[in-house]
């Protein structure tokens, strides 16, 4: 890095930064945002947090984004930083924080690769290798990340950040440090959404830094001329400068004069530039042209092919480092002293010129012989692009997107198609492949990258580009892939009309049996479905038929799908749902597998199949990574977050909720994202974190339609809130088409909106003087609109323990709306079994806690009260429920309980089993074996776990029928035996 530089006017930022240093030591992770205009002092100060890290002995990881750095390679930062990590604190310590890593390197800057950080590692990969390498040295000890000008970052890069940043926690010894120039992101800018979600994220802080005051500017001056006091050069300086401190130090440089220049930065920048020699200039104008660090022998080359003498080259060099104007990197690479110079400095070169230094550039990618042929794509394509060069651009663009997609590197895929599809309609026909394809695979990749906005717009052109009349199935081809992008509601502000998908059914009606006919109706059947179209159901059946005729995987599992939402809530929809999962994973396609797995997710819901669903989501979550999809980790794992959190899973919720957040998605699965962290930010008590989640979700999907994540959370968001109002007017407005939808998944409002009266009757948020009634009349209302038909909270099959528990919940709360205090005990003693039977663990918890608020005022009730209490702090405790907590200890207070908090296991909701003499056992028959090995009697172990005493007694029948015994006594011991005998004891499986 250069040397320092004086740093004046930033006080406030200094101690902020320094003090972030002392948080660090102390196990305070932080981050902070330093932004302005070019030449504001960012990176001074920067600079100076990394000698004060230094000298404390922090590990310092800094790196700078480039121009053209996010264009050809990607996480450039964070290897840049990590290569320059290693070069510091020598072999000995690289092989401390990363064992074996130094002796593996085999050479001195390439640890990036020995770590796995390289760019063919794909950008999901890198995600999490770089996060995890960041956090192997905050373990070793306190470490500074540093990023600066992340207006050039990578997307990938961002994400990096956006991960690191999600993830800080206490006891961390990690402070990161990012600046970027805010007056260069215009409209469209991909910083503007990352900054966007980073407002999101408490404890960032951020310093917008001002221009310096007049006696600032003369402090500046004096200390970089020497000379004690000279007021009429720091009126020149400052007169011209208006307080920049960049410009101001050129000036101060030059004598108060840049060589006499009036103007701006740029125009001091370009006084300092024409100081140098001919030779000098030339060769610094080849090194802006490249936008980032030049190697010295690509220079050389460069400067022989530009008619320049290879010999002058050293000499040129070494004089624009002795003038500030550049800095030798790392490796000897040249680079300036600071990127606004290659911005200003490239400006000087002529129309024509530009276009010749790129296609200098470019022959020297084409013969160059110790790169590989991926990383020569990348190059080539960024500089015959600039270069004008179309047909050249468009070939090495799309070579540049095969070896992205060799690598799964889905972003970077996106990056060269999108460059591949500006450029096709400039190339000669016969140069290129066609371009409804090229347009439609294009879109495909964009949407997995997260940029559906751009997708809409190729698949649009692909359709402009298609007669139907001559290609019905090519047209319908193309109609399919926007009718599902706009169908799925991608953008979350433009979506589809049941005749889009009617006219892709219609294209394929001369083709009865093509595999296009099928997807068709599929698609539009799996539209109907969702709109609560009558038509859906024999859509649906026709796709099946049919696919099964033609005996295509990916039709088949499109079709039958399709078919299993027809069917919610039954075994034959879930058999049609694993039957379609099982072509899909046959036929590998990426984006089949994401939808696919979101409807076979949705069928094992309807049946209360949470702990399936859950595994799914995670399954396929994890196969994303694998392959970088964005859209697919988004979706994937927007799904698999919420149902965690319903199970009680709250650790591996919030690692998911965490990853997905990185993805900054503008999508509607960026959306769902922010859900589940709204919800569980609720759940947790932290309501700025739920309402800012909340908030981002609405802002990336404005229009909600059924079926989307956005509508239940807000719900959920409301209710935790202490919002019961609101919460009931959102389900009053959607419970009439979710029951045309699915009745079942219906029923679930409807046990969210007597929780919500519930809370309205006791007198939550400003309830009138007679709160009761108009609750109870608000829940009424609801209830009518769900209706009776069919049947409200019916399980699907005896595995179904969570449509029950709904019911269970549902009664016992609208009970508490209604008052009814004589049947709270049972009601919620129901509650409390059924939602541990289903492994709602947080419902559990309130439920316990609620019997025991009811037992209180019970005759001789409060030794039970107080070990209902007990459970229930467990459980909340454990899952990190603050507002449940609060109210369980408010409640002990006032009725002077002691509540003790017993070991509680989860239940038996997450799959998980006990083993008994190799006999499988219920997780409530092992609880209800537990206490009769105690020695209770039935009516002491119901007590215990809250249950009936003829719920004891069948669990007992059960336990009896397992293990061949025939009677308590030698069940008990049968127990006992086990547990003393190592080879054969109660171990827990999964």
């Amino acid at each position: 890095m250069d040397p320092p530089r004086p740093l004046v006017g930033r006080t406030a930022e200094q101690a902020h930064l320094r003090g972030a240093l002392d948080r660090a030591v102390a196990g305070e992770p932080t981050a902070t945002l330093l932004h302005g205009e070019p030449g504001i002092g960012k990176t001074t100060l920067l600079r100076d947090m990394v000698d004060q890290a230094t000298a404390r002995g922090f590990h310092v990881l800094f790196g700078q984004c480039l121009r053209f750095g996010a264009e050809v390679t990607t996480h450039l930062p964070f290897t840049q930083a990590f290569d320059r990590w290693a070069r510091g604190v020598g072999s000995e310590t690289v092989d401390r924080v990363f064992p074996g890593a130094a002796s593996g390197r085999g050479s001195p800057h390439s640890l990036g690769h020995t770590l796995g950080l390289a760019a063919e590692t794909g950008s999901q990969g890198m995600l999490f290798r770089l996060s995890g390498a960041v956090d192997q040295l905050a373990d070793d000890g306190p470490t500074l990340v540093v990023v600066d000008d992340l207006q050039w970052a990578d997307p990938s890069s961002l994400d990096v950040l956006s991960f690191i940043v999600a993830g800080l926690h206490r006891s961390q010894h990690l402070v990161l440090a990012l600046a970027y120039r805010d007056t260069e992101l215009g409209d469209g800018h991909p910083l503007h959404s990352w900054l966007a979600d980073l407002r999101r994220v408490k404890g960032i802080a951020r310093f917008q830094l001002s221009r310096l005051s007049f006696s600032e500017t003369e402090q500046l001056v004096v200390g970089l001329s020497g000379v004690p006091f000279d007021l009429a050069m720091s009126e020149r300086v400052f007169a011209r400068s208006e307080g920049n401190p960049y410009l101001s130090e050129l000036m101060a440089e030059g004598g108060g004069d840049a060589d006499g220049r009036q103007g701006g930065l740029a125009q001091a920048l370009l006084a300092s530039w024409h100081r140098l020699g001919p030779t000098a200039r030339a060769v610094t104008q080849l090194v802006s042209v490249a936008g980032r660090p030049v190697a010295f022998r690509v220079l050389q080359d460069l400067a022989v092919r530009r008619g320049l003498a290879g010999e002058d080259v050293a000499a040129a060099v070494s004089e624009s480092v002795g003038e500030g104007i550049t800095i030798l990197q790392g490796h000897g690479d040249v680079w300036f002293r600071h990127p606004l110079l290659a911005e200003v400095i490239v400006t000087t070169l002529l129309p024509w010129q530009l276009p010749e230094v790129h296609r200098a550039f470019a022959a020297v990618w084409e013969e160059a012989e110790d790169v590989s042929d991926d990383e020569r794509a990348t190059h080539l394509a960024l500089h015959y692009r600039a270069a004008g060069d179309a047909e050249p651009a468009f070939r090495w663009a799309l070579r540049a997107a095969d070896a992205a997609l060799r690598l799964r590197a889905i972003s970077e895929e996106a990056t060269h198609l999108a460059t591949a599809a500006e450029l096709v309609e400039a190339v000669p026909a016969e140069a290129r492949p066609a371009t409804p394809e090229l347009l439609t695979r294009a879109g495909r990749c964009l949407i997995a990258a997260g940029r559906p906005a751009l997708a809409l717009e190729l698949y649009a052109r692909a359709l402009s580009a298609v007669d139907p009349q001559e290609e019905p199935l090519r047209a319908c081809r193309v109609l399919m892939a926007l009718n599902f992008a706009l169908g799925t509601n991608v953008t979350g502000t433009a979506s589809a009309s049941v005749s889009d998908f009617q006219r892709a059914v219609a294209l394929t009606e001369l083709f009865p049996h093509s595999r296009e006919r099928v997807l068709a109706l599929a698609h539009l059947a799996n539209f109907e479905v969702f709109e609560g179209i009558d038509s859906g159901m024999h859509h649906a059946e026709e796709a099946v038929r049919l696919a099964e005729e033609l005996g295509e995987d990916d039709a088949l599992a499109w079709a039958l799908v399709v078919r299993a939402q027809t069917r919610w809530g039954t075994r034959a929809g879930v058999v049609d749902a694993e039957r379609a999962w099982a072509r899909a994973r046959a036929v590998d396609d990426t984006e089949l597998l994401i939808r696919v797995s979101v409807n076979v997710c949705n069928s094992y819901e309807s049946v209360g199949q949470l702990a399936a669903s859950a595994a799914l989501s995670r399954e396929v979550h994890a196969l994303m990574r694998e392959r970088g999809s964005a859209q697919g980790i988004s979706c994937t794992g927007a799904r698999a977050a919420l149902t965690l959190v319903q199970l009680g899973r709250w650790d591996e919720a919030r690692s998911v909720i965490r990853e997905t957040l990185a993805l900054r998605l503008d999508t509607r699965w960026g959306a769902a994202a922010r859900c589940g962290a709204a919800v569980l930010s609720a759940l947790e008590g932290d309501v700025a974190a739920a309402e800012a989640h909340l908030s981002r979700a609405k802002e990336l999907m404005p229009v909600s339609s059924m079926g989307d994540e956005f509508n239940l959370c807000e719900m959920i968001v409301a209710i935790e809130l202490g919002r019961p109002r609101r919460a009931l007017e959102l389900v009053e407005r959607w419970m009439t088409p979710w029951v045309a939808l699915d009745p079942a998944a219906a029923d679930q409002l409807l046990q969210l909106a007597a929780r919500a009266a519930a809370d309205l009757a006791e007198g939550a948020e400003g309830a009138s003087d007679a709160p009761g009634p108009t609750a109870i009349a608000w829940l009424q209302r609801i209830v009518s609109l769900r209706g009776d038909s069919p049947p409200r909270y019916v399980p699907s099959g005896p595995d179904d323990a969570l449509h029950p528990a709904w019911g269970a919940l549902f009664a016992a709360d609208r009970a508490r709306c209604h008052a009814e205090d004589r049947m709270m005990v049972p009601l919620w003693q129901a509650a409390a079994e059924a939602t541990h039977d289903a492994g709602l663990r947080l419902e559990h918890a309130r439920s316990l806690y609620l019997l025991g608020r009811s037992l209180l005022g019970e005759p001789k009730g409060r030794e039970q009260a107080a070990d209902a209490l007990g459970r229930a702090m467990a459980v909340a405790k454990e899952l990190g429920a603050a507002p449940v907590v609060a109210l369980i200890e408010q409640l002990a207070l006032q009725a002077h309980l002691v509540v003790l908090t017993p070991d509680v296991g989860e239940p038996s909701g997450d799959g998980s089993r006990d083993v008994l003499a190799g006999v499988t056992l219920t997780r409530r028959e092992a609880e209800v074996l537990d206490h009769l090995v105690a020695g209770e009697t039935y009516a002491q172990v119901a007590r215990r776990l809250f249950i009936s005493e003829k719920t004891v007694s069948s669990h007992v029948s059960s336990l009896l029928r397992k293990t061949g015994t025939t009677s308590r006594i030698a069940l008990a011991a049968l127990a006992v035996q086990s547990r003393s005998t190592p080879s054969d004891r109660l171990d827990r499986a999964t």
